[in-house]
């Protein structure tokens, strides 16, 4: 706030329509005067057109906007993009990247570009080749299914992926791995600010596998949180658990946190043939 280097804005549109539950938790206040944010529109967490009443502070008008989500799929996402303000069209736009979450890295991306000095549109083209990695949307096959690994670590980006993990109305297993070390955080309260209840009513959600050294305090937040304890179980071993994972027919999503993330990936990269994230 208040430097004097050039800023270059960027963000979702109102015209992109609301994208999640009001969940202002992290920063639902002004930074100015730490009154309470007031919303014409909201996409998640504190984002979208935030406005202060008291001493005005608001969302700015920005350089790089998507001005609408057209498609949503575990491929990608295809939106609407200006990266000229108000001076330039909107255009199609491919990202290989699926979740809003990733809407908003595409357009920092931009934002980054225009910031160095850098053709734009170059980089707008080859958001359809981005790639995921280590454990953020990447994909591991195994026998006929498709595992995706979505990294959670906090509870708004927790309510993202549940958001997203619900949106396709397909059948799914959820593998929630939970861990307490150094490299997570041995606080794990956040549990309890995080919407399990979203995914526990989804109506497509058929099993739940909890892992992790935390993995009874999850089960047992998940049993708060509504889940049928007949379609869940605790799976300590991530050997026995990828072999289970392998008979079942359906989409399967994993959500770990971090250190959980690197066990249950040495699992799985034997039997899918992925490579570690240096390789």
């Amino acid at each position: 706030l208040g430097v004097p280097n050039k800023v270059i804005w960027y963000g979702l549109d109102e015209t992109v329509g609301k994208q999640g539950n009001v969940d202002l938790t992290d920063a639902g206040t002004c930074p100015r005067c730490h009154s309470e944010f007031e919303y014409d529109y909201h996409i998640y967490a504190q984002l979208g057109g935030f406005r202060c009443p008291k001493c005005g502070y608001s969302r700015q008008k920005p350089d790089v906007a998507v001005t609408s989500i057209d498609r949503k799929g575990t491929d990608g996402t295809a939106v609407h993009l200006k990266t000229d303000g108000e001076d330039s069209d909107a255009q199609e736009v491919f990202i290989s990247l699926p979740a809003v979450y990733n809407v908003y890295n595409a357009a920092a991306s931009i934002g980054a570009v225009k910031a160095l000095g850098l053709p734009a549109q170059e980089a707008v083209t080859s958001l359809a080749s981005v790639h995921s990695a280590f454990g953020r949307m990447e994909s591991f096959f195994l026998g006929d299914n498709c595992l995706q690994m979505i990294l959670v670590k906090n509870p708004a980006g927790c309510n993202q992926a549940f958001s997203y993990v619900t949106s396709f109305k397909e059948d799914f297993n959820a593998v929630l791995c939970l861990n307490n070390r150094t490299g997570d955080g041995h606080d794990i309260s956040w549990i309890e600010s995080t919407d399990y209840e979203k995914l526990c009513a989804d109506p497509f959600l058929k099993k739940i596998f909890v892992c992790g050294d935390c993995a009874q305090e999850l089960y047992d937040r998940l049993v708060r949180a509504g889940a049928d304890e007949g379609r869940m179980s605790i799976e300590k071993d991530y050997d026995r658990l990828v072999e289970k994972l392998e008979q079942e027919p359906c989409t399967t999503f994993l959500l770990p946190n971090y250190t959980a993330m690197m066990e249950l990936r040495q699992a799985l990269n034997p039997r899918t043939g992925n490579k570690d994230f240096w390789e």
